[in-house]
């Protein structure tokens, strides 16, 4: 469940951090500027200098996660249409697209609020991995998790059950959110997950309330609930 979620979240988490076409060129002359200046603030480095290479790799800077805010909104339009087009067979298929045409307005609304705040999100898959490769996974991880413990990382949330476990880490700056970094690992995949930006509490805060939303429309009430469990007080 937790590599699933993961991988799920994956173009989610491209939804939520795509920009409008007029935020597009200040958000990438940012990205520009503060790579000129040194290391992006909340990067990590995949630098694991094992013989372990991902399954799947995804890096997307500024103007790919605008084009993939775009599309993924374009896809919502065009899944909400098709089955308001439908409503005429039954009640279900009018619930239906009363649905989809809610979880459009929210994935546009989360969009609209973290416009221009994330400068680029990045992945890596390692699936099926064999004993010998989990072996060396489990170094992978470890190479990792050192990484943000010896920064100004926050461990923010653990996630453990018999088979998976996530780990969700921020870096924290002046009041915002410059970094996320996520492990997730299940049975014998893992995934890293590693977002930059400048978020900032209030925009944190209306994020979480339409993820939580949209989340419960999708029906992962229980997960959700685990999540706050964990949550430090």
């Amino acid at each position: 469940m937790a590599l699933a979620l993961a991988v799920i979240a994956t173009p989610v988490a491209v939804a939520l951090t795509a920009t409008a076409a007029s935020a597009q060129e200040a958000a990438i002359e940012k990205a520009a500027s503060l790579a000129t200046a040194g290391a992006v603030p909340g990067r990590v480095p995949f630098d694991y200098k094992g013989a372990l290479t991902p399954t799947v790799e995804i890096d997307l800077g500024p103007g790919m996660l605008a084009d993939a805010g775009g599309l993924i909104q374009a896809v919502l339009v065009g899944a909400a249409e098709e089955l308001q087009a439908a409503t005429g067979s039954g009640g279900e298929l009018a619930q239906a697209a009363a649905q989809a045409a809610a979880i459009q307005e929210d994935v546009r609304g989360i969009i609209e609020t973290v416009q221009g705040a994330v400068h680029e999100v990045r992945v890596r898959i390692f699936a099926d991995l064999d004993e010998t490769q989990m072996a060396e996974c489990t170094q992978l991880v470890d190479h990792y998790r050192q990484a943000v413990q010896t920064e100004d990382w926050d461990d923010t949330i653990r996630v453990r059950d018999r088979q998976a476990q996530v780990d969700i880490c921020l870096l924290r700056s002046e009041g915002s959110v410059q970094g996320v970094f996520v492990v997730a690992q299940e049975g014998n995949d893992v995934v890293l997950v590693n977002v930059t930006g400048d978020v900032s509490p209030d925009r944190l805060r209306e994020v979480s309330r339409l993820a939580i939303r949209l989340g419960l429309r999708f029906g992962l009430q229980q997960q959700l609930e685990e999540v706050f469990r964990r949550l430090p007080r």
